[in-house]
């Protein structure tokens, strides 16, 4: 009796059977190549390096002009740091950063200088009051907020200040 174009049952069932062998073979050196690499040990994880936590930075501030724009290197990224040209006098200090002005202090600004997918880096108008995304055009103000349309902010580090004339960036 010829069964699927041809074939016997006797081929059928042969050709059946091996591939369950080949299939069960797969399976035996799948566990076995598995076995030969065991999860590590509390103690392996205990001695594995941790993931680097990118460092502080310093920079010193003193030269810093109002509406000017300095910028520093940290954990790879380009940090922008402005002097506003007004400090806002209804700037209340915040933990850690005052949710209005989006800083740490009323006569500083300090962001990442990149936003979006292209990372293109932030131009600050020489009036030092407006900062615009020079890959897509986009206006921000002094907080970081953006000023036509809706949008992502730019993204404030974590900074503080260190005897007033050097900020830290990389700790609140």
């Amino acid at each position: 009796m010829k069964n699927l174009k041809g074939m016997d049952k006797k081929q059928l069932y042969s050709v059946s059977l091996k591939f369950l062998a080949l299939i069960g073979v797969v399976i035996v050196m799948a566990v076995m190549i598995n076995s030969l690499f065991p999860p590590p040990t509390e103690e392996q994880k205990a001695s594995m390096p941790k993931e680097k936590t990118p460092g502080v930075t310093k920079a010193p501030i003193e030269t810093l002009f109002s509406g000017k724009m300095k910028l520093v290197s940290w954990a790879g990224r380009s940090i922008a740091i402005v002097k506003r040209v007004d400090a806002p006098t209804d700037f209340t200090k915040g933990e850690p950063l005052n949710s209005q002005w989006r800083s740490v202090s009323a006569e500083y600004f300090v962001f990442l200088n990149s936003i979006g997918r292209a990372q293109c880096p932030l131009y600050l108008f020489p009036e030092g009051d407006r900062l615009k995304d020079t890959c897509t055009g986009h206006l921000f103000d002094m907080t970081g907020q953006r000023l036509d349309g809706n949008g992502d902010a730019l993204q404030v580090p974590p900074h503080h200040f260190e005897a007033g004339n050097v900020i830290v960036i990389g700790e609140w």
